[in-house]
């Protein structure tokens, strides 16, 4: 996936797997799960010190990765030193947007009101993490969007399951 737009992948995968590592995984057993399935895309989280290991593991796969759950612009340099080519964190957060920027590599805050939504495109940010979706009608609240932020492409997150799956919008809403 290396020299791909990051979120052309994204939305072509219209899926973002989301891992925790807490020990134990195999990582390069997962990588490979997902490149069969055609899922080339992976959000590590560093949720816990693992997180940043786990990227290393898995620079060298076929896979984009991502860092998930950022939180400061040191964990963001970290993340992409390990071999990150996107981020997301669960909110906004104006230092790592510019950190991303000055890097040239996408960054995904997370959004919910409008009022965040149009933080972030004051950033020339115009592709947003809606989280948490499920919890706040995610489908619902995305379709509005769409009439009132067409330039704007949301990833849903927080509490999709493919138990609890709805649908997310229209197309032209969602990554």
């Amino acid at each position: 996936m290396e020299g791909m737009d990051p979120l052309a992948v994204l939305a072509e995968s219209r899926l973002l797997p989301l891992l925790t590592v807490r020990g134990g995984e195999d990582l390069l057993g997962l990588a490979r799960v997902l490149e069969e399935e055609g899922v080339g895309v992976l959000e590590i989280t560093l949720r816990t010190e693992k997180g940043l290991e786990a990227l290393k593991a898995l620079r060298k796969s076929g896979l984009l990765l991502g860092a998930g759950t950022v939180r400061s612009p040191k964990e963001a340099e970290a993340a992409l030193e390990a071999g990150a080519a996107f981020l997301v964190s669960p909110g906004l957060l104006e230092e790592v947007a510019a950190l991303a920027q000055a890097r040239g590599v996408p960054y995904l805050p997370g959004v919910l009101t409008p009022t965040e939504v149009e933080r972030a495109l004051a950033l020339g940010l115009s592709a947003l993490k809606f989280f948490p979706a499920e919890p706040f009608q995610g489908a619902r609240v995305l379709k509005a969007y769409a009439e009132v932020f067409p330039e704007v492409r949301f990833l849903p997150t927080g509490g999709i399951s493919p138990w609890g799956r709805t649908p997310t919008g229209p197309a032209s809403a969602t990554m």
